[in-house]
């Protein structure tokens, strides 16, 4: 059976990403001041912004651990088992979170919306794949009992 390069690909890429997330908590307010003149920001658009980002930041930095977890689950050929559910489920929360947490901040910088809107739309297609996966683990867990 050949093996597939998606999942280790995925795992560096999620790695990545945590390591840009951690350089960003540092650059964040310089970005931020060269935006700004480019385009200028309101007093409280500009506080939006970062305060939205840096709470936003370990929730971040929580979903990746999660899909950190989930894929060296994969890996080692364990997928529908409880603890991908729940990694599954956490991940769920934590685009639900960063949509709410994003949505006061939308008020003051409008294109922030659009993180609200696309949060909020990642965390109900999560919310299908969890739904899947707690059927496929019942179904796992009745057919492990049933031999």
């Amino acid at each position: 059976m050949k093996r597939s390069l998606s999942v280790p690909i995925t795992l560096w890429v999620n790695r990545l990403l945590f390591a840009l997330i951690g350089v960003l908590v540092f650059l964040v307010p310089r970005l931020l001041d060269i935006y700004s003149r480019m385009r200028p920001l309101g007093g409280y658009a500009r506080l939006s912004i970062l305060l939205c980002f840096y709470c936003c930041v370990p929730v971040v930095a929580a979903a990746l651990v999660c899909i950190e977890f989930l894929l060296k689950n994969i890996m080692k050929k364990e997928i529908f088992v409880v603890q991908n559910l729940n990694h599954i489920r956490r991940i769920r929360l934590c685009c639900a979170l960063v949509s709410l947490i994003s949505l006061p901040a939308s008020l003051y910088y409008m294109p922030l919306f659009f993180l609200v809107l696309i949060m909020a739309f990642l965390s109900l297609m999560v919310n299908v794949i969890c739904q899947v996966f707690k059927a496929a683990v019942a179904l796992r867990e009745e057919n492990d009992l049933t031999i």
